[in-house]
């Protein structure tokens, strides 16, 4: 029952909310991202085919639950939705920002753990193909989405504080840091092998992305309003 506003990465509801309220809409995004992160990377249904499909799979379960524990990472800086449900509550004292962010730095291992069987499944032996898998796309990535961040933020009608700017870009370099954080349990790791099968040029890919990219746009300009 609360109307807002929805831009690409965040809803801004206003004021007028009460404390419970206020925690809910904060959590929800995390919550989801969790939530969706551990179905995708534990229900695998395109496992067998290890083409594009596989790979896109992969790594947007696997982006989601980085999201989540990104989230719990910053708390203590009091920043992100986290921080803002626990203020909300009055449990922003130091022991549970601290704790909240300690949990997130597990979560990151645990993540990153995860993802090193599908690296040494996919990759095999091959450094250079592990490289591939998860060390540049994750390079390309940090570089691309601080460029599209920034324009994002700049033109974004609603106001942010320096920090929220900040640390929104710093979400560029956590949001992926799965892929190479799994090279730290990759010589430990055991995995059938099953070489990928990719298309030279992922024709459906660059379309579905080109979509969401203005869609994108689209909403940080407009900023429609929701409830």
């Amino acid at each position: 029952g609360v109307p807002g506003r929805l831009y690409s990465f965040a809803v801004d509801h206003g004021s007028g909310m009460t404390p419970v309220q206020t925690a809910i809409t904060a959590l929800a995004g995390p919550a989801l991202s969790l939530v969706l992160g551990l179905i995708m990377t534990t229900w695998l249904p395109f496992r067998h085919s290890a083409g594009i499909g596989h790979l896109l799979w992969l790594f947007v379960g696997f982006t989601s639950l980085e999201e989540a524990v990104t989230y719990l990472v910053i708390t203590m800086f009091g920043a992100g939705d986290t921080a803002t449900a626990a203020a909300a509550l009055g449990l922003d004292n130091a022991a549970v920002m601290i704790g909240t962010s300690a949990v997130g730095i597990a979560g990151m291992f645990w993540a990153a753990w995860r993802f090193a069987p599908h690296v040494r499944r996919h990759a095999g032996e091959d450094i250079r193909l592990a490289r591939s898998l998860a060390w540049y796309p994750w390079l390309i990535s940090v570089v691309w989405l601080m460029v599209l961040q920034t324009g994002q933020l700049l033109i974004v009608p609603a106001g942010l504080s320096v920090g929220e700017f900040i640390l929104i870009l710093l979400s560029s370099y956590s949001i992926t840091l799965f892929a190479p954080m799994s090279f730290i349990f990759l010589r430990r790791t055991k995995a059938d092998p099953q070489p990928l099968h990719l298309p030279a040029v992922p024709t459906v890919l660059i379309v579905g992305y080109a979509v969401l990219f203005v869609l994108n746009i689209v909403l940080d300009l407009t900023g429609p309003t929701l409830g």
